[in-house]
């Protein structure tokens, strides 16, 4: 009979089969003790008190121990958890440094609404997770954590030289964002940046190892945790992994939408959404139907397809069609303005801009739900990107006051080109799109929460919000009751086509394995 090997020469996926199926406590804290150095970096990185990294450490592995099961066919775990941590980390910098701003406060400063600019160190790491997979995983296993071309291509079940390529292409994407965010590296330099913060990985203490490892096991059987540190942990890890159920939610209801037009039919869309419901750019608008107003007609007022009026809520400047785009321009240091489409109520709707910010923009949102009832507002949900690209859900209360739902620092910037927005609301989920107007809109959204505070049909805007005086330049606004697809009806097909034949090719590829197996 052949023995076991010991559990420090087994694989990830062999130990979280152990923990998944048994509850092998000796086998999770491998993993902790293996990945532990490695996530802790990332924290410590990513958070600057010492305490918020800890209970980030212990958020990324709770969450560990509730995907064990589903994990036990990814790539590389290694790369899993570097993700986690990155968006462990973002979620704790926004309990800390919530934006309190009203949306008529006189004076406001950009930085005061987001995350301090992140210096190299958090940049990079954001950076890495927003990488494809397969060069996210290669550079997370042989930059941070230490393994060689060969080990990484035995866990990646790849060819050495397709590790090299992975790497190359990973580290000049690094290097584009972070120019992009201001950061001047050569590939050379982001490679020898990750290799140091991956020799420099902090040694995990024993007590705060064995406190993950005792938490998991409370975590999996429901009970409450004990102290404030770990009722932290525990809330960290309960919203991330929301976040993923709700992102693979959102790709599988993408794939579902995908494939019904292309059982369908898809029509030419060049006159707007006319495809859903009659209505065609240039006709005026019926209530319920979505539409399509790109301002090329030199008016926001006519009611073709619908009016766009300032509110008196929020109306500080000008508002006026230039050059075939709705401009709002705020005339006050720390205004904003916010257009309105009249006689437009939805409770579930899809909208989507293509926007670009002048000057300096604390904000250009699109807006669902706004409630604002016998002339008492109520409050609203707003989704949207700032000149910096910060992208953001909040919702208004009925003082006016802004609270975030989700937010994360992107690599757009709408100060220097334009972004395409979408904002979907439809029943208590909330999902943001955010694309450049040249690249193909993305399969699952930037961001996606949860929130049930305004279940009613309100009405859909647009705001620009600025910090000194500036302005918001919007080429387009869409609305749908129904999910906006991809801009053109060729791309659509397209991606229909090309996402049913690798969903049947993925399953039928799943068949062989189970059978093998």
């Amino acid at each position: 009979m052949i023995s076991e090997p010991p559990l420090h020469r087994q694989a990830d996926a062999a130990l979280l089969a152990r923990f998944a199926e048994l509850r092998d406590e000796r086998a999770f804290e491998e993993l902790v003790a293996r990945h532990g150095p490695m996530v802790l970096g990332v924290c410590r990185r990513m958070l600057r008190h010492p305490q918020d990294a800890e209970d980030a450490f212990q958020a990324v592995f709770l969450a560990l121990s509730t995907q064990a099961k589903t994990l036990r066919r990814v790539r590389t775990l290694a790369g899993w958890l570097h993700n986690v941590s990155v968006k462990v980390g973002f979620k704790l910098l926004r309990g800390n440094q919530r934006r309190r701003k009203t949306l008529e406060s006189a004076a406001r400063n950009v930085e005061d609404r987001r995350p301090p600019c992140p210096d190299l160190c958090r940049a990079l790491d954001e950076e890495i997770a927003a990488l494809p997979a397969r060069q996210r995983e290669a550079i997370v296993l042989c930059e941070l954590q230490g393994l060689t071309r060969q080990e990484t291509a035995t866990q990646l079940n790849a060819p050495v030289a397709t590790i090299g390529t992975w790497l190359a292409r990973g580290r000049r994407t690094l290097r584009e964002r972070l120019v992009k965010r201001g950061v001047s590296l050569g590939a050379g330099s982001v490679a020898a940046a990750a290799a140091r913060w991956g020799e420099a990985a902090p040694t995990v203490p024993a007590e705060l190892a064995q406190q993950t490892v005792r938490q998991a096991q409370l975590f999996l059987t429901g009970m409450k945790a004990s102290t404030v540190q770990a009722t932290q942990a525990s809330l960290l890890a309960e919203g991330v992994i929301r976040t993923m159920f709700l992102s693979k939610l959102s790709t599988t209801v993408g794939i579902v939408a995908l494939a019904a037009a292309l059982v369908l039919g898809v029509v030419p869309m060049s006159g707007g959404l006319g495809w859903l419901s009659g209505t065609k750019a240039g006709e005026p608008f019926q209530t319920g139907a979505p539409f399509r107003d790109d301002f090329e007609d030199g008016s926001a007022t006519d009611g073709m397809p619908v009016t766009w009026e300032p509110t008196a809520i929020v109306s500080n400047g000008t508002y006026r069609v230039e050059n075939g785009s709705f401009v709002l321009r705020p005339t006050v240091a720390g205004g904003g303005l916010l257009s309105l489409a009249r006689g437009v109520d939805a409770k579930d709707v899809s909208l989507r801009t293509q926007l670009r910010s002048i000057g300096s923009s604390e904000g250009m949102s699109l807006f669902a739900r706004f409630d604002l009832t016998q002339g008492t507002f109520k409050g609203t949900y707003q989704g949207g990107i700032d000149s910096t690209g910060l992208a953001y859900i909040v919702w208004n209360d009925a003082q006016l006051q802004v609270h975030d739902l989700d937010l994360i620092q992107t690599s757009f910037r709408p100060a220097n080109e334009d972004v395409v927005v979408q904002f979907d609301v439809f029943g208590d989920s909330l999902s943001l799109y955010v694309w450049r107007p040249d690249e193909p809109m993305p399969t699952t959204p930037l961001l996606t929460v949860n929130d049930d505070r305004f279940s009613a049909a309100g009405r859909i805007g647009i705001l620009t919000d600025t910090a000194g005086v500036g302005g918001g330049i919007f080429r387009y606004v869409e609305a749908s009751n129904f999910p906006l697809p991809e801009p053109s009806s060729a791309a659509l097909g397209s991606l229909g086509a090309v996402s049913l034949f690798c969903f049947a090719l993925r399953a039928r590829l799943g068949r062989v394995r189970f059978k093998r197996g």
